[in-house]
């Protein structure tokens, strides 16, 4: 029995070693008496460094921090997944997930504590990579439509610069444009520009603007004051910072974009593609504006180039979003093997933390699943065909059993007139629609869901689900169909936040719309139609 402890331990020690998280073991007074390889790496202190000393990563401003989580845990609560940022011997700072639980002896007294540390910092640019190209792709889909919805030119180009400066949030912008007969470029529009500015005239080459259509790419001039090629007539310009970007059809320069401001900086790549990637979107808008009269021959051409545009919005968040699996998919792997391999060597506690680990990595997985899905609904064909909505919501529940099993629950559905639509697309907005009724509805002793039809403008019906559940407060409904948003805190209520706005995009593609009327603990309802396809 004793050989088997003897080899049960050194396989321990081995799989401590050898595990790519961080593992520490502390004394009750806080000093480390295990420090692991992957602990060296992350942190940069070697074992003989550590051993007997204590806790040397916690930096300035983070000591109450762990004073409070040390108590905790010393006290027996265990700390699972815990997110903060911890110094390495260089000083440098690292964002890391903690997990931690004490150790008790044979008669069950505390006598230290065991942390399981990973580096997480990649995790998290990514995750503010991904969010921050997500949020960016939306905001370029809701200035496309507003841009592309225009057709008089002085107000798309208005639009165009309005829209340019949010989108950096910079105050000033001015729009140029050739003038192909005088082979001149024209200042058009502005915001918030003096008003004598509008009408001046330079030559390709000359100044800012010049230079862009000269290269048919950005120019940055991170210090403007100094430049010594700027344009007589804005000499008196209180910019420091300015960016430039080519509006181009094809490989034609119809324009320039230029924004400026008095911060003192430069632009950054990402500034620099955003404002790129919008302008490939302006420049076909108004280039369908200046050319009205020949759209009919060259519609196929523009849609071309839309689509372009679309694919490598499209391609950027693909990219970001599987370069995320990679790091998930190895620590569900690790969290997996130690638990199925080593099981016999850890405790209870440690078994169920790394199952937090894997839930919380797993949750990412969803996300990115999530994502993908969303991006996949703008490709897909609709299959538009007559549906029979009464069967169509039948089915939807029973996809839902076992959200039913065990609950008292009261189903009223309605008469409904048949629709047209993608049956598909459609059967995912009544999935998503009364799985929210039924998890939102959970803690009521009788859940009461009702699904049905109304009347709505020029007889077009207007489809809604209603439940009794927890409702919500109506001011933050605008962010119900954003990304990734949520108003109920995943321990109260599962999901990552995707649904709803998977739910909004198929009702967006059959031109209809989705609202929602709700107050807090008194229920919500969905109401949706699907235009007139």
């Amino acid at each position: 029995a004793e050989e088997a402890l003897r080899a049960s331990n050194t396989k321990l020690e081995t799989l401590i070693q050898v595990s790519p998280l961080a593992i520490l073991l502390l004394d009750a007074s806080g000093n480390i008496q295990m420090w692991n390889l992957a602990a060296e790496q992350i942190f940069g202190w070697a074992a003989q460094e550590i051993i007997g000393h204590p806790n040397p990563i916690v930096q300035t401003g983070r000591q109450d921090e762990y004073a409070s989580l040390s108590a905790q845990i010393m006290r027996g609560k265990p700390v699972a997944s815990f997110e903060t940022v911890r110094q390495r011997k260089d000083g440098t700072l690292i964002d890391v997930g903690i997990s931690s639980a004490s150790i008790k002896d044979a008669d069950g007294n505390i006598t230290g504590r065991m942390a399981i540390i990973a580096d997480i910092t990649e995790r998290k640019r990514m995750e503010q990579s991904l969010l921050q190209r997500t949020r960016e792709m939306a905001t370029l889909y809701e200035t496309s439509l507003e841009i592309n919805a225009l057709s008089d030119l002085f107000m798309l180009l208005n639009a165009i610069i309005r829209r340019a400066c949010a989108l950096l949030d910079i105050p000033f912008g001015a729009l140029w444009l050739m003038q192909a007969e005088e082979g001149m470029l024209e200042l058009v529009v502005g915001h918030q520009i003096p008003a004598h500015w509008i009408g001046t005239k330079i030559r390709p080459g000359e100044g800012l603007a010049g230079q862009v259509v000269q290269t048919r790419a950005p120019v940055v001039i991170n210090d403007y004051q100094t430049w010594n090629a700027r344009v007589e007539a804005f000499n008196d310009t209180p910019a420091h910072r300015t960016l430039a970007v080519p509006l181009k059809v094809h490989e034609d320069v119809i324009g320039v974009i230029v924004l400026f401001d008095r911060q003192v900086g430069a632009f950054s790549d990402e500034e620099v593609r955003l404002i790129s990637l919008f302008a490939g979107q302006a420049a076909i808008a108004i280039s369908n504006a200046q050319f009205a009269g020949q759209l009919e021959e060259r519609v196929q051409q523009r849609t071309d180039e839309l689509e372009l545009v679309a694919k490598e919005l499209e391609s950027i968040s693909y990219t970001v979003s599987h370069d995320l699996r990679t790091p998930l998919r190895a620590i569900i792997g690790y969290a997996r093997m130690i638990q199925d391999e080593q099981a016999v060597g850890i405790t209870p506690e440690g078994i169920r933390m790394l199952g937090l680990i894997r839930e919380n990595a797993q949750v990412m997985g969803k996300m990115v699943d999530g994502l993908l899905s969303f991006m996949r609904l703008n490709r897909k064909t609709l299959n538009v065909q007559t549906i029979n909505m009464d069967l169509l919501v039948r089915q939807a529940l029973n996809s839902l059993g076992t959200e039913q099993t065990g609950r008292k629950i009261k189903i009223k559905i309605r008469n409904m007139p048949p629709c047209k639509g993608d049956r598909e697309l459609l059967f995912s907005v009544w999935h998503s629609l009364l799985s929210n009724a039924l998890k939102f509805s959970r803690s009521r002793k009788v859940a009461c869901i009702e699904v049905g039809c109304l009347d709505g403008e020029k007889d077009q019906p207007v489809f809604y689900v209603r439940d009794n559940g927890v409702g919500f407060d109506m001011r933050y409904s605008d962010k119900l169909f954003k990304v990734f948003h949520r108003l109920h805190h995943t321990q109260e209520f599962e999901g990552i936040g995707m649904g709803l706005a998977l739910v909004q995009r198929v009702i967006l593609r059959h031109g209809g719309r989705i609202w929602p009327e709700a107050q807090e603990d008194k229920g919500a309802t969905f109401f949706f139609t699907l235009g007139a396809r």
